[in-house]
């Protein structure tokens, strides 16, 4: 018979699609603590705020989404992000990507999460040039390059990396 058997679950790679935008839109609201009460209270209050961010998620226009997050989604490349214009902050944590690409165009990025990846090299930074905080801890980068018109980095994490 052939090689030994997994009994792992496979984990279907994804590509960014509108859907997923929309499931990973990050809205900033903040739980609410109920007042007194007991729990059916809080339950409630939970509730009905899922259900509020869920809205939220399905109706925001593009332009107007400033926080995603994509973390542990098995997504294989950047791609279809485009209208987003006013994004601030991308979450592309623990994943399957092996290439910065296709972020040119967000030009108002001030945070972005790309670490536990599978990057090998630094491209495709160039117009970020409002970002402050750049995570590529746990990739596989040999060198730090091509980061000269990141000049408003102040947060730069690359640990766990294979240097050269």
């Amino acid at each position: 018979m052939g090689g030994p058997l997994s009994l792992a679950p496979q984990k279907e790679e994804n590509v960014i699609t509108e859907a997923l935008i929309r499931q990973c839109i990050q809205t900033g609201s903040p739980k609410q603590q109920p007042k007194e009460g007991g729990l059916d209270e809080r339950e409630d209050a939970d509730k009905a705020q899922a259900v509020t961010q869920q809205q939220q998620q399905q109706t925001i226009s593009f332009k107007d989404i400033q926080h995603l997050a994509f973390g542990f989604r098995h997504i294989v490349e950047i791609d279809h992000l485009h209208g987003l214009v006013n994004l601030k902050k991308l979450q592309l944590d623990n994943n399957c990507l092996t290439k910065i690409k296709n972020l040119d165009h967000l030009v108002n990025l001030t945070w972005l999460d790309l670490s536990f990846n599978s990057i090998s090299r630094l491209e495709g930074l160039s117009k970020l040039t409002k970002l402050t905080d750049l995570s590529l801890f746990s990739n596989k980068l040999e060198r730090i390059e091509n980061m000269q018109t990141l000049q408003e980095l102040i947060v730069l994490s690359v640990g766990n990396n294979p240097y050269k």
